[in-house]
């Protein structure tokens, strides 16, 4: 029974799954083609001279239909398509069109059909066209730049059409011509039901160019478009044409009238970029009688979706327009609402309403409230959001449907003083003096004394400001945001906003750095002097926290601080933001960087994110002065220069020696940060040199202020193995300690400790630095993934890391290594004479030989790693640890070139069958063996150099293959056993260039089983290519087969490898010195007798063919969120599931329910009588938030065993709230996998066992123990025996490992 379900699950991943690289490299492929045929239009023979516009025919998503839309560029009339189909028999077929953007996916009412009834055709399968011929549907006419949506769908799952994963989404132009556009659009399941996005319709659509011609007496039914040539009528018609532009000629911005949501009214937001006064609107109502309507506005970014006190309302009373009726523009014509100035480069928000649900606007695929929709020079109109009436329930994502007429100018003064007072200041004064006193002072001062005293809103000093706003309404008790500062400045005062209106209590806290340690009172300083107390000015006033208040606080160019300033009631305001995130910069001048922060509860409690600080920030430009003597306590900032020196002796000497925390040696470093708050045992990290350069020294940051063990690690190449001990070399000496220094200070680790390590221009090497206690002090970054380069200088680049639990234990994405990396710039010189150890390196030359030869015979014989033709060559790595059958990649040509020979990467020490396949153009058709040609011998077989050696695949063993200059050829080289290594990377995806040189790039692939099954993304082929530069000369005449060198190179002979000691040795060293030392890693199993030197690794437990206490790593990208997640584990070997990680996004208590089966989930996503619950009752964990493993409890649930070959599936779900992170991933295909399981990708679901999301994968880590088990061993353990469950797990364990750890 599980092999006839593997079989579907294999059929259906092989019909309806692709990856993203194949679907997007597919889709590169085509339209690189498009940009030879149909850029000029070409007119095919059988279609009546249609026209035609072609996407692509290599999707593999099985889909009803696809919904798309097309942008005509002229007026074209459309006839027919081509569409993409599986099935090869005839199948009933529907049309629908609708004359406007593609939207109302789920209304079939805003669509109209189109095709015939019971229309059929006569389907072509699997990349051929199939034709809806013309006369099968209504022709379309599609007026120049303008927008129709088409919904072609038939009755069955037998439509294909393109994934589109990363890079373009719906509504995206994917194919065009001079004629028209077509878009992304989005799958469908029959009729109007789930949508795919990010789909691309794979067909053709045919047209001609011009419009519909009258016809001569009217027809049955209205015609779908208008014709090209209005009708003529002798008679008036029945009713005024009304023009719905205002009367004066006013500028405008139109924006769109193709919405189909009905809503009763609509929020948005206009920036200005020059001097503008917004005078008019026309908007777009689904009413043709007369409506009342209301217009409001308010100052700064949308916000306050729900508080009628935030806005005012500028329209007059009563205020009623006659609609238009859908499709048409209704006016509301000046002098409706007070005209509102905006000025250059600042924000206003207006709310226009109907009462009734009469108006229409559009709903937005892939852009976001706060996204610039439509601009020109003078304003910026963003999407905004859809409203009840009035203030009522909100709907995201919406634009608002209409036009915004404006002047450029500002206000006029008025003749005389108004009723109410002016949104704006106008830009000269009013002629008449008002009868009462401004509320700001006068540009003179008055001759009379004023009744109250006047009230300054500035310190009486006369310090610069950064102001932000005023204009929030959300309460919080403090906020914590960050400023980036330009020039050399001092804070000094602040501005807030509360809602109280007497003396109330404030507290200041700084941290040097990004913002972070959201909930770490130790990371901050308080900086505010005891009891700080201020009076409180209530609503849109500022509250002044003066000068003195706190220690002021320098800032250096080009540096971050962070504040949080709190109250300790809940009367802060501030704003919250849409379509804006924490740390992105929102208020700037020439000194200073605002940045949108958080909100906090007190103190250092719940976090409220996308949160602006209301308020200001005053400054001056400058340092701190030193004090003329020591002070009492550290500063706050270092002064603007170092104290002087006596010039003198002191009398006494000092208490402790001085201690350089520089290394001896002066060597230059790259200075990572100091500024971090989290703490651990160590931290792995990723260096790319940009020059030769040797690694001497480091400094770290710990919390010990004595002396402790630290550990230093390296590996070759990217960052992984993150688990992995024997995949790192220990480079420090045994039981080196430092004197650690304490929080904020630089811990020296000096060159003495450790073996150099050379890395060669562009390459990477990886580090991994560690105490043996939670001592070790990182940053914790926010939006910043482990592997983005953060911190580099002309030599070197240092990347986000991971944290790590003592030793190659737990994994804390996203972590920055706080330090500094010392290196000397150039390479190892070679020794005059052997070493008694072997080289970590080779060196840049090899040893010269003797003049004579040696007395006696080698120990074994000279064997070359190069071909024996001295061909130029590109290398990638040799430290891959995955293990897969084979690997596929793509090279760029950057000349003439023809690929000859390769280098591979394998675990064999023994002959083994290897095949070699090509395709032109970029990495795709991953599961498509005939979209590949094979380029090897038939019954090719290499001799593998085993882990760390190249294994060498010489010329001759495959035609050599040509790539002409910047042109793109694919290869896959697998052998037909598990033996291949390939290299696993973070932060890189497929298709990204990481090795090149002058001649040739290689670009990331994946890593295949064979053959041409399942897919690894993001995999780097460890081995070499070899080429000749040129092309293939032609032969005099025809050859009875393929050359399978070309003609201009000479035969050479290469000198067979002798396979015993030679009896003499050789006359010349081989071609190059070994790369790597005979041995540098503990053997797979302990020896059986002890070696008189002690290994590197502690031996591992002797498990049957095993690893205990590993794990397996699915993602933590997250981008959707759910209650739960379905997935299946499918064992290769018999494996003991223990634990596991989960990622949430809640940082606070998390309920969770863990649910097994010993089969798939696949029939039983909503029959929870089919699934036994595993997890502990009561089990709640603390979230770590997104990007972070959050760790279940070590007693979570009973250890879960799954025999070799066999499916486990798993539902973990929350039950207090949707906070489980999961990522799009297609339905089945494999997330993640290694020798001993594979993780699938499942579906989300609604707590619990209801609604079901498809093509989800779970974010988390596995934790399992791999091995042969003794069948008697093979027990579950109910959660109804938890007394003895732990003396059941020991024996499990004992026999499942081989030995009992008691």
């Amino acid at each position: 029974m599980r092999h006839q379900v593997f079989f579907l699950a294999a059929f259906i991943s092989t019909r309806s799954s692709a990856t993203p690289v194949e679907l997007n490299d597919s889709i590169t492929r085509q339209s690189k083609k498009e940009e030879n045929d149909i850029s000029t239009r070409r007119v095919l023979q059988n279609t009546n001279g249609l026209l035609d516009l072609s996407t692509s025919f290599s999707g593999t998503e099985l889909n009803y239909g696809s919904m798309f839309e097309i942008v005509s560029l002229k007026d074209i009339i459309i006839y027919a398509f081509d569409v993409h189909t599986i099935s090869e028999d005839q199948e009933t077929i529907e049309v629908y069109n609708r004359g406007s953007a593609l939207g109302a996916l789920r209304s079939p009412g805003a669509w109209k059909k189109i095709s015939i009834d019971d229309l059929a055709v006569q389907c072509q399968g699997e990349e051929n066209p199939t034709s809806v011929q013309e006369g099968s549907f209504s022709p379309i006419y599609v007026p120049s730049n303008s927008p129709s949506s088409f919904y072609i769908t038939f009755l069955k799952q037998i439509m294909i059409e393109s994934a589109i994963i990363g890079g373009s989404i719906t509504g995206d132009v994917f194919a065009s011509n001079d004629d028209a556009q077509l878009k992304l659009g989005v799958g469908k399941v029959y009729p109007f039901a789930n949508n795919d996005f990010n789909r691309l319709f794979n067909g053709a659509i045919y047209y001609r160019e011009g419009t519909l011609s009258p016809t001569l007496s009217p027809t049955s039914l209205p015609s779908v478009a208008p014709t090209g040539v209005p009708t003529q009528s002798s008679q008036p018609s029945s009713s005024p044409t009304t023009s719905t532009s205002p009367t004066n000629n006013f500028l405008k911005l139109s924006t769109t009238l193709s919405g189909d949501q009905n809503n009763n009214g609509h929020m948005f937001n206009i920036v200005g970029l020059t001097d503008i006064v917004i005078q008019a609107f026309d908007v777009h109502t689904a009413s043709t009688n007369p409506e009342k309507i209301e217009i409001y506005n308010r100052e700064g970014i949308l916000g306050s979706l729900r508080s009628p006190g935030a806005w005012m309302k500028i329209s007059v009373s009563d205020l009623e327009i006659v609609g238009k009726g859908k499709g048409s523009p209704s006016a509301i014509p000046e002098g409706s609402f007070t005209p509102t100035y905006i000025a250059p480069n600042t924000s206003y928000s207006f709310y226009i309403t109907f009462l009734e649900n009469v108006m229409i606007e559009s709903a937005v695929l892939g852009l976001s409230t706060g996204a610039v929709l439509f601009q020109n020079t003078d304003l910026q109109f963003k999407v905004g959001v859809g409203k009840a009436y009035p203030f009522a329930n909100t709907d995201q994502n919406r634009v608002f449907n209409g036009v915004v007429y404006y002047s450029r100018n500002t206000l006029p003064p008025t003749p005389g003083p108004t009723a109410a007072a002016s949104e704006k200041p106008s830009d000269r004064p009013s002629v008449i003096p008002s009868s009462t006193p401004s509320k700001m002072p006068s540009v003179a001062p008055t001759q009379m004394a004023s009744s109250a005293p006047s009230i300054s809103l500035v310190p009486t000093n006369n310090y610069l400001n950064l102001p932000t706003t005023f204009s929030g309404d959300q309460t919080n008790y403090g906020n914590m945001f960050e400023l980036t500062c330009l020039t050399d400045i001092l804070i000094e005062a602040f501005d807030v906003h509360t809602s109280a209106q007497n003396e109330i209590e404030v507290v200041i806290y700084y941290r040097k750095g990004a913002l972070g340690a959201l909930r770490s009172p130790g990371a901050w300083t308080n900086i505010s002097i005891a009891g700080l107390k201020v009076v409180g000015k209530g609503n849109n006033t500022p509250t002044r926290i003066p000068e003195g208040s706190f220690s002021p606080t320098y800032i250096a160019p080009d540096t971050s601080a962070s504040f949080y300033i709190t109250f300790k009631e809940r009367i802060m305001i501030e704003s919250a933001v849409i379509g804006i995130s924490t740390g992105t910069v929102l208020f700037q001048n020439a000194d200073v960087q605002f940045k949108v922060g958080v909100g906090k509860a007190y103190p250092f409690a719940n976090t409220d994110q996308n949160r602006v600080f209301n308020g200001a920030v005053y400054y001056s430009q400058g340092t701190l002065a030193p004090t003329s003597a020591p002070t009492s306590s550290p500063t706050i900032s270092p002064s603007s220069k170092p104290t002087t020196t006596t010039g003198k002796p002191t009398s006494t000497p000092t208490g402790s020696p001085s201690t350089s925390i520089a290394p001896t040696n002066i060597y230059p470093g790259l200075t990572i940060t100091f500024s971090g708050d989290q703490r651990t045992f160590g931290n792995m990290f990723e260096l790319v040199s940009r020059d030769d350069i040797i690694i001497r020294a480091f400094d770290v940051h710990s919390s010990a202020e004595s002396e402790k063990e630290v550990e230093v690690y390296y590996r070759n190449g990217a960052l992984g193995a993150l688990r992995t001990p024997g995949a790192w070399t220990k480079i420090s000496t045994d039981g080196l300690k430092v004197s650690g220094k304490g929080k904020g200070a630089q811990t020296h680790i000096p060159s003495i400790g450790l073996i150099p390590k050379y890395i060669a221009p562009n390459t990477s090497a990886s580090f991994y630095i560690t105490f043996q206690e939670k001592i070790m002090i990182e940053s914790a970054v926010i939006g910043i993934s482990t592997g983005s380069v953060l911190f580099q200088n002309t030599d070197l680049q240092c990347k986000v890391g991971v944290g790590k639990v003592y030793s190659f234990a737990n994994t804390d994405l996203n972590r920055i290594f706080n330090g500094v990396v010392y290196y000397s710039q150039g390479t190892f010189s070679p020794t005059s004479i052997p070493t008694s150890v072997p080289s970590f390196l080779p060196t840049l030359r090899p040893t010269t030989t003797t003049k004579k030869p040696t007395s006696a015979p080698t120990a074994g014989p000279s064997i070359s790693i190069s071909p024996t033709n001295s061909y130029p060559d590109l290398k990638t790595t040799y430290s891959g640890d995955q293990s897969n059958y084979g690997n596929m990649f793509e090279l760029v040509s950057q000349g003439d070139i023809i690929i000859q020979a390769f280098d591979v990467h394998s675990s064999a020490i023994s002959e083994k069958d290897v095949e070699i396949y090509s395709r032109g153009g970029a990495l795709s058709d991953f599961r498509s063996p005939g979209a590949w040609a094979k380029i090897s011998l038939e019954g090719l077989k290499v001799t593998g150099k085993g882990k760390g050696s190249p294994t060498h695949i010489p010329a001759g063993s495959f035609t050599p293959q040509y790539m002409a200059d910047k042109i793109s050829s694919s290869f896959y080289i697998t052998f037909v056993e598990r033996v291949m290594i390939e290299s696993a990377v973070i932060g890189l995806s497929t298709g990204m260039v990481l090795f090149q040189n002058a001649d040739l790039q290689y670009k990331v692939g994946v890593g295949k089983v064979y053959k041409f099954a399942n897919t690894d993304q993001n995999r780097i082929f460890n081995g070499a290519v070899y080429y000749s530069r040129g092309t293939l000369s032609p032969t005099s005449a025809p050859t009875s087969s393929l050359s399978m060198n070309p003609t201009s190179d000479p035969s050479i002979i290469e000198a067979p490898m002798t396979k015993i000691p030679t009896g003499a040795p050789s006359s010349v060293p081989s071609f190059k010195p070994s790369i790597r030392p005979s041995t540098n890693l503990p053997t797979s199993f302990p020896t059986r007798t002890p070696t008189n030197l002690p290994t590197s690794f502690p031996t591992p437990p002797e498990i049957y063919g095993g690893i205990a206490n590993t794990s397996l790593t699915t993602t933590f990208d997250g981008g959707s969120t759910q209650d739960g997640n379905m997935f299946d584990v499918v064992a290769k070997r018999d494996i003991l599931i223990s634990n596991m990680d989960i990622h949430t996004s809640f940082e606070g208590s998390n309920m969770i329910e863990i649910y097994s089966r010993g089969v798939t989930w696949s029939a039983v996503t909503i029959h929870p009588t089919a699934w036994t619950k595993v997890s502990v009752a009561g089990l709640q964990v603390m979230g770590n938030g997104v990007g972070v493993p959050t760790p279940l409890p070590e007693n979570a649930f009973d250890p879960l065993y799954v025999s070799g070959g066999a499916t486990r599936s798993f539902y973990v779900t929350t039950s207090n709230g949707r906070y489980m992170q999961q990522t799009p991933f297609t339905t089945g295909d494999v997330i993640s996998s290694n020798n001993d399981l594979s993780i699938y990708a499942g579906v989300g679901k609604n707590y619990l066992f209801l609604h079901t999301e498809k093509d989800m994968a779970w974010n988390g880590n596995l934790y399992y123990t791999s091995g042969s088990v003794n069948p008697q061993s093979k027990l579950i353990v109910s959660s109804a025996h938890r007394a003895s469950a732990r003396l059941t797990y020991i024996v499990i364990g004992a026999l499942f490992l081989g030995r009992l750890f008691l």
